[in-house]
């Protein structure tokens, strides 16, 4: 079985940042939700 691999050097780097990102957003968002008074568990919930 073949692997996939990225085509050019450009969308690797593309991908790269955007994972970059999207992991410093996961990280820096309960801190920022705790900074401005939290969601008291309200964030998550269904109702």
């Amino acid at each position: 079985m073949k692997r996939e691999s990225f085509g050019t050097r450009l969308g690797f780097l593309m991908v790269s940042a955007g994972c970059a990102i999207g992991i410093g957003n996961v990280w820096r968002f309960p801190y920022v939700v705790g900074r401005n008074g939290g969601c008291g568990g309200r964030c998550f919930s269904s109702s």
